[in-house]
């Protein structure tokens, strides 16, 4: 089973072929490339600057022996804000684009969630704008070949820490999420660190969704903050969560999500490298406990 990791965390000190190297490196096989810089998917740059941008950088990827299993697009899909999200929306399809010149086969773009939904009154606007939302987003994944992976989310309000639940927290209606839309286009991206933080169990939401899973964000918290740190730094019980995917038959990478482990230890660019190989380490051990769970 292939580990990736996404370059979201190494941006700030690296360029992206700086990043490919440290991967290499490391010991990853793929590479989650990150859009969440808008410069990387502005709808006012050349398709035509992007397509040799993007091109160039996936070849130099497949020198080193990788490639790019998946990316993510800029979030939030959508503010109150109606022309925020109208550029947003250009950004996405520039952003799935983009993705197809680095060959990837999967993008993850976060559901529509600005309206208040813990409490109720909103859950099925919600459910009806999204589906809207990915029907819309349908022909270009036919045009660019891509699948668009929705994911679990929470929403936070006041200044406490609880977070609540948002679109697709709960394994019943990430369910219905995906069997509504119903596109082979659109699948599930299980984001195990968030299902914890709502009071969902990352168990019962992989199999619930089952063949629906198309990706992964692997990342480990408190169970209080979204820490985004590597595995077996938090409270996710690990080996249930790998049996589950060996249950389902998941054959996808082990992609980890986990930027909060730069930040949350304040790691220096020196270290970055060898920190990358711990990341790659701890990952292909937990794609080991799914192969032989």
């Amino acid at each position: 089973m292939k580990i990736s990791t996404q370059t979201g965390s190494f941006m700030k000190h690296f360029s992206d072929r700086e990043i490919v190297d440290i991967l290499k490196d490391a010991g990853f096989d793929a590479i989650d490339y990150s859009f969440f810089d808008v410069q990387r998917c502005n709808s006012d740059v050349s398709d035509s600057e992007y397509k040799q941008r993007f091109t160039e950088l996936r070849k130099y990827a497949e020198d080193k022996g990788l490639y790019f299993n998946q990316s993510h697009a800029p979030h939030p899909s959508s503010l109150i804000d109606e022309d925020f999200t109208k550029r947003r929306f250009s950004e996405l399809i520039t952003a799935l684009k983009n993705s197809s010149y680095l060959g990837v086969r999967n993008i993850i773009i976060h559901p529509l969630q600005h309206l208040r939904y813990y409490t109720g009154e909103n859950t099925e606007t919600l459910y009806e704008m999204n589906l809207e939302f990915y029907a819309k987003l349908i022909p270009y994944c036919e045009e660019y070949g891509i699948t668009v992976c929705t994911e679990n989310m929470f929403q936070a309000y006041g200044d406490s820490y609880k977070l609540w639940d948002s679109t697709c927290s709960k394994a019943e209606e990430f369910v219905r999420y995906v069997d509504g839309i119903g596109s082979p286009y659109v699948k599930a991206c299980v984001d195990i660190g968030h299902t914890v933080l709502v009071g969902e169990n990352p168990v019962k939401m992989i199999k619930a969704l089952g063949h629906r899973v198309a990706a992964l964000h692997v990342h480990d918290n408190d169970g209080i903050h979204d820490e985004h740190t590597v595995p077996f730094h938090g409270i996710i019980k690990w080996n249930e969560v790998a049996k589950a995917l060996k249950d389902i038959g998941y054959s996808g990478e082990i992609t980890l999500e986990t930027e909060g482990f730069m930040n949350q230890y304040k790691i220096p660019k020196e270290l970055v490298p060898a920190s990358a190989k711990y990341m790659a380490e701890t990952a292909r051990l937990f794609s080991d406990m799914v192969i032989n769970a």
